[in-house]
């Protein structure tokens, strides 16, 4: 589980603790899935997670700052870094990258293979 905020140099953030990002594997128990996307959400941080189910459950709110799936499975944490690589370079290479992500899912489905799609507002009750 990673956070990005897009258009930072600061790069992305990994093994992610409810409190308190960090560069490196932390050693903690992942927090819920609530409390990571509360805290990117807050933040204005992209998730960056395998787990597209349950958060994208998660986007029933107005405005977003996006989430980026990796769709294949059983890959190494390199080769996931090498898909996401790919994903932030266009990412950055957009006209205004720090708005880009807004309310869109990234799914990278291979290597060089990614479909944007807008998670509109949610529906009036």
């Amino acid at each position: 589980m990673s956070i990005y905020r897009p258009g930072s140099r600061h790069g992305v953030l990994n093994d992610v603790d409810s409190t308190q990002p960090q560069w490196h594997t932390s050693g903690y128990r992942r927090p819920p899935d609530q409390a990571i996307w509360q805290y990117a959400f807050d933040h204005d941080f992209v998730v960056v997670t395998t787990n597209a189910w349950d958060f994208l459950h998660l986007l029933n709110v107005e405005l977003h700052p996006g989430l980026i799936v990796l769709r294949e499975s059983g890959l190494t944490r390199d080769k996931q870094w090498e898909r996401l690589v790919g994903a932030i370079d266009d990412i950055q290479r957009q006209p205004d990258p720090e708005t880009y992500t807004i309310n869109q899912v990234i799914e990278i489905l291979g290597l060089g293979q990614i479909l944007v799609r807008e998670i509109p507002p949610p529906h009036p009750h």
